[in-house]
Parts: C-alpha cells; structure tokens; sequence
C-alpha cells in the first residue's frame, strides 16, 4: 500500500498490493487524485473490497481433508 504524490503531473496515486481469493498475489494502480486524502480515502475503500474475512480463511484450512493432513493452499 502506497500513497504518492506524481511530481510529473502533480496529482496523486495509489499502488495497492494484496492477495486473491486463491492466494495469488495482485497489484493495481490508480492515478489522478487531486487531493491526497482522495487518495487514502479510496485505497481504504478498495483494501476493505479486497480483503478476505479471517472467517473465509479459516474454513479453508479447517475443511481441508483427513487430521493431519496439510492443507493445499495453492
């Protein structure tokens, strides 16, 4: 998570870093923020979009197959 200001053409940008549903990591990138609280308040919004309820991770592992066995993140 990244909020910069984009000297070239004075406005501000975003560079969001997370993981997917499947565990593959995924960036994205938005410019053209003019203030950069506009830019926080929408890398909040996008990061609460992205992530994965704890309780959705949890299930995965716990519903996984035979005790003992180790769970197939992948």
């Amino acid at each position: 998570m990244s909020v910069s200001k984009d000297v070239r053409r004075g406005t501000w940008c975003v560079h969001l870093r997370y993981r997917d549903v499947s565990g593959l990591a995924r960036s994205t990138t938005k410019r053209g923020f003019k203030t950069e609280p506009e830019a926080r308040k929408w890398e909040l919004e996008r990061l609460k979009a992205v992530t994965i309820p704890d309780e959705i991770n949890a299930d995965r592992f716990e519903n996984s197959g035979a005790p003992g066995d180790v769970p197939d993140v992948g």
